[in-house]
């Protein structure tokens, strides 16, 4: 585990690395913002220089900011991308979803370049001609999602057949399964064309 995030990533249209440096659910009751030292702390608001929690970053791109909290005794992982946060539940170790939220300098991808969203593991969403998106696996293997709803900064897909709920946004991916009763997290980001 690194300590300190790689400074040579590129510039993204989300704001580089560099920029992400606070931020704020919609509520602004939950700030995380960097501190001078590079590491990030938890505040009650924008105004507050008082730290409630302090967070070391495990890792870092363009897409998202990682943390891991500091002085406890079971360190919990805390996610942060453009439009929500996630973060680890200490009584099943399952990455949940928290309040939504932005950079605060970030800005949303432009609705029309969100066609195409790629996961750090490969899989991929497509947006096809009908409104409808397809998902391909790594084996190539194919599922057919329905567009629930889009905000500026995310996408829920639906596929009924396998009782699966899918949310896109820049930095990651939520997968609801409700089939098996899991709910994963994993990183991704938007193609742009």
């Amino acid at each position: 585990m690194r300590n300190t995030p790689p400074q040579s990533v590129a510039p993204h249209s989300s704001g580089s690395v560099n920029q992400k440096t606070t931020w704020m659910s919609e509520s602004d009751e939950t700030v995380y913002q960097q501190l001078p030292n590079g590491k990030w702390a938890l505040r009650a608001n924008a105004n507050s220089n008082e730290n409630i929690r302090t967070f070391r970053v495990t890792e870092r791109t363009d897409a998202f900011v990682e943390l891991e909290s500091l002085n406890e005794e079971t360190p919990q992982k805390i996610l942060l991308v453009q439009g929500a946060f996630f973060f680890e539940d200490p009584e099943t170790g399952e990455m949940v979803k928290g309040d939504e939220g932005h950079w605060k300098t970030g800005q949303a991808i432009r609705p029309q370049k969100r066609t195409l969203f790629k996961s750090d593991e490969g899989h991929t969403l497509q947006l096809q001609a009908d409104g409808t998106w397809l998902g391909t696996e790594t084996d190539q293997s194919k599922t057919v999602f329905r567009e629930l709803s889009r905000s500026q900064d995310s996408i829920r897909l639906r596929n009924r057949e396998q009782n699966t709920t899918i949310e896109l946004f820049q930095g990651a991916v939520a997968i609801d399964d409700e089939e098996i009763g899991e709910f994963l997290i994993g990183h991704g980001k938007w193609v742009e064309k």
